[in-house]
């Protein structure tokens, strides 16, 4: 490109273009990778500069957009990786610098720790000073090569620190030069042994992210940080066949989110057991499968800690994955939690004896006293529906359930005025805006009680109810096999008639042929309903169909899976710090 021709340097002023070229040159930060999406930028300052000259003077000359730095070590292009580095480094200037650097991944780790990249690691530590966050792929080895960094990180704010993968070293280095870093405040440390060898100021830490470690580990981090208010765990092992708790209890009285994922259930109940959180505002727990486990989870462990920690108030979202229900625990941990505005429940197992799933007597207790059946009255002793200020809930897992409690509940929740003027109730309750509940069981609701809740649905309610292929609430559910045919039949009638009804382009259904030729869709639809009205009658005849909002498949409700992998949005709520 001519620089004469550059519109971009030639009418907009410099701090524009800066601002434009720092925009597109940000990388998404690691809470946003995937497995398949690592933090690899197309563009970077040394694309720019290869434009045209005018971008290349912008690009070359503002240290600006020299500050963040994502590099993935590649043993082919490792001396072109160093040589760059040093550019790189002597264009950012005296600019604070964000590096992630990321090892390959896989077998190729080892590689690293065999061949460690010195060089490159100790160019690092050598403006160590201007460190502001690290993301840091860390072979054994070139612990000696950052040692000199000790006493030099003070602007050091994020640090993550890994190991290569499946290497299991033994070596005399400790990690000890992050030692002093007066404003670290976020840690993500994992693969790593933990003991007096891993050295850092955690009495300052405000959010830590442990991943692989032993429960005594996890403990001890805990209670030298005693000022965390975000604390996730993710795979914690316990040591023995036995899960025992700390030897004292472990007071955080500034946390208000606790997060942990992969933990076997004796763990999780020793865990919260070990636990204060006065302030907490948040709770997920992903119950992993341990053969260690001699018991069930029980939720009488999470309405233990909400009354020893006295966080009643401040609890807002409570998320369990992979949990044995047991629906009168679940009511008595509800009762204990009169704030809570989140709540989503995922039941690992299906068959379930009475008691074990939810029924009438849950939603009832979510209902005004007054709609309540004498049945349900008499296990219910609480004069007002419990969790008044619910505004999200997410539920997979056995349900056994009448129309008239479903309706009820959703109705109150959802419209209080109107409800009220049928039936009064004194007690204010918040608006239940998501209601998603996959049954594992097969419910059939009267067409009174579906047009009630399609009703709901159609003023706003962002409500899905389904049991396997079905929905409770739609009769216009077809199988997927139909709906491809349909939709196959469709192209192919547009491919050889042309048009319909003069409207072809405005149909586009996407997709690809699979292996016998039947059009696939690939491209997921947020829409509560979608039908096709410009098919043929001999295609029309299969229906409408209903797509939810957590299916990326028209007339299939989701794989049973985690609730915490919705792509549903949960309603905002903001937690105190």
């Amino acid at each position: 490109m001519d620089s004469t021709s550059d519109l971009l340097t030639t009418f907009l002023p410099a701090e524009l273009i800066i601002d434009i070229f720092s925009r597109v040159l940000v990388s998404n930060s690691r809470r946003k990778w995937t497995d398949v999406s690592p933090p690899h930028t197309i563009l970077t300052p040394f694309f720019l500069g290869k434009i045209c000259r005018s971008w290349r003077s912008v690009a070359w000359n503002n240290s600006e957009l020299w500050t963040s730095l994502t590099l993935t070590l590649e043993r082919e292009h490792y001396e072109a990786q160093v040589s760059l580095l040093d550019l790189w480094l002597e264009k950012s200037g005296t600019q604070p610098l964000d590096i992630t650097i990321r090892g390959p991944g896989g077998d190729e780790e080892e590689d690293w720790e065999l061949n460690p990249p010195h060089e490159i690691m100790r160019k690092l530590a050598a403006v160590s000073e201007r460190w502001r966050s690290m993301d840091m792929f860390i072979p054994h080895p070139c612990y000696i090569d950052l040692a000199c960094m000790r006493s030099r990180l003070p602007l050091l704010q994020n640090l993550s620190i890994r190991p290569p993968d499946g290497v299991d070293p033994l070596f005399n280095h400790k990690l000890d030069f992050f030692s002093y870093a007066p404003s670290l405040t976020n840690l993500s440390i994992g693969g790593l042994y933990f003991s007096e060898a891993i050295d850092m100021p955690w009495a300052q830490l405000q959010s830590l992210l442990g991943q692989d470690f032993l429960a005594d580990d996890c403990y001890t981090m805990l209670e030298s940080a005693p000022n965390l208010r975000v604390c996730r765990f993710d795979v914690i092992h316990q040591s023995s066949d036995f899960a025992y708790p700390s030897s004292s209890t472990i007071s955080l009285s500034h946390l208000h989110t606790l997060e942990l994922s992969d933990v076997g259930n004796m763990l999780a109940t020793v865990f919260l057991y070990s636990l204060e959180l006065p302030s907490l505002a948040s709770l997920i727990l992903d119950l992993g499968f341990s053969f260690d486990d001699w018991e069930y989870f029980s939720m009488s462990s999470v309405t233990s800690l909400i009354g020893r920690s006295g966080c009643a108030a401040s609890l807002r979202k409570l998320s369990i994955t992979n949990l044995r229900l047991v629906e009168q625990e679940l009511i008595d941990c509800l009762a204990s939690a009169p704030n809570l505005a989140e709540l989503g429940l995922h039941v690992e197992y299906p068959k379930t004896p009475p008691g074990m799933s939810l029924s009438d007597t849950f939603f009832a207790a979510l209902s005004p006293p007054s709609t309540r059946s004498v049945e349900t009255a008499s296990v219910l002793p609480f004069d007002r529906p419990l969790v008044p200020k619910l505004r999200w809930f997410e539920y997979s897992g056995p349900v056994n359930v009448t129309g008239y409690t479903v309706r009820t509940l959703l109705s109150y929740r959802w419209n209080q005025d109107t409800f009220n003027a049928a039936s009064p109730s004194p007690h204010a309750v918040a608006k239940l805006e998501h209601v998603s509940i996959e049954s594992t069981s097969i419910l059939s609701f009267p067409r009174s009680d579906q047009a009630a809740l399609r009703e709901l649905a159609a003023a706003g309610m962002d409500l899905i109810l389904t049991n396997g292929y079905t929905s409770w609430i739609h009769d216009n559910w077809v199988s997927i096999y139909e709906v491809i045919r349909a939709q196959h039949a469709l192209r192919k009638a547009l491919s050889t008639e042309g048009t319909l009804n003069g409207k072809a382009r405005e149909i586009d259904l996407g997709g690809e042929a699979d292996g016998e030729g039947v059009w696939v869709p690939n491209r997921p639809s947020h829409a509560h309903s979608y039908s096709f009205p410009l098919i043929p009658p001999q295609v029309r005849a299969v229906g409408a169909v209903l797509l939810t909002r957590r299916s990326q498949t028209p007339g299939i409700p989701p794989p049973r899976r985690p609730l915490s992998n919705s792509t549903s949005k949960p309603c905002s709520i903001a937690y105190s710090t």
